[in-house]
């Protein structure tokens, strides 16, 4: 008798976060390319294969059909529990991700060549104005309501270890002295003003059999650690985005990407990477 695979996990993670919709853009595009450069090392980080626009796609939703594409490879084998280290190659342990963001609506899938169609990430994000308080924003019918489970994240009280926080501020200590944001109160999601949420909608499919379940359960709280560590930097780092024009953020893009791209290089402390100059 063949197995029986359980259903996929499929999680919504809402992440508020106190800017507006051009500010989180250009706090987004600030701390993926810091944190880019902050993973890389000699054997694990990212490659950047790909950046370029990409219009036309069927498979995004309509309205958002043109926008950036990007392929990257992440080698982080580490992060993957002891025992699955032991039973897979490290090739396993490698993951492809390609991105289309048509923001406000972005399509990220992870994949992995090893397992093929028995293994992928897909996380569709919608971003939109207000308070944390759509029930439905990727009108998804009722299966997959009835399956979907919502978590949201604060990142003023969510807790991360040491190796998470990346050595930055807590949000609910911290203050801007270019916007005057902060700290974040207990109530700050009541009484922020701006207030835009993130709405994260991650499914995960890890098809093997006996670890299913373990993997998906472990995925998924990866991924709201990864949600979590990454808001809370672009918080605490507004003073270092908030000035910068769109332009400026693509130059700094376009020079991370030549570094990163081929052999993932030497990991660059904080200090380090704003050494990138804008022009």
């Amino acid at each position: 008798m063949s197995p029986k695979w359980i259903k996929m996990l499929i999680t919504e993670f809402r992440i508020p976060m106190p800017f507006t919709l051009d500010e989180y853009q250009r706090g987004q595009m600030y701390t993926t390319i810091q944190t880019s450069l902050l993973e890389s090392s000699n054997e694990e980080g990212v490659e950047v294969l790909k950046n370029e626009p990409f219009s036309d796609n069927a498979d995004m939703p309509e309205g958002y059909s043109s926008g950036d594409y990007t392929k990257k490879v992440y080698n982080f084998a580490n992060r993957f529990p002891f025992f699955i280290r032991a039973l897979a190659p490290k090739s396993a342990m490698q993951l492809t991700e390609e991105s289309w963001n048509s923001f406000p609506y972005t399509r990220t899938i992870l994949t992995n060549d090893k397992m093929k169609e028995d293994f992928f990430i897909k996380i569709d994000t919608i971003y939109c104005e207000g308070k944390p308080e759509q029930e439905n924003a990727h009108e998804l019918s009722q299966d997959l309501l009835d399956t979907r489970k919502v978590v949201q994240i604060d990142i003023a009280k969510d807790t991360l270890s040491n190796a998470w926080k990346r050595d930055t501020p807590e949000p609910s200590q911290f203050t801007s002295a270019e916007v005057n944001r902060g700290p974040l109160a207990t109530d700050w999601i009541q009484t922020a003003e701006p207030i835009m949420t993130c709405y994260k909608l991650v499914q995960v499919k890890f098809k093997w059999f006996g670890l299913q379940r373990t993997i998906e359960s472990f995925i998924m709280k990866t991924e709201r650690k990864l949600f979590t560590s990454f808001h809370r930097c672009m918080f605490v780092w507004i003073d270092d985005w908030f000035v910068l024009t769109p332009n400026q953020l693509k130059n700094m893009e376009n020079k991370a990407d030549k570094q990163l791209s081929g052999t993932p290089s030497r990991g660059m402390s904080r200090y380090q990477t704003s050494a990138y100059t804008i022009k």
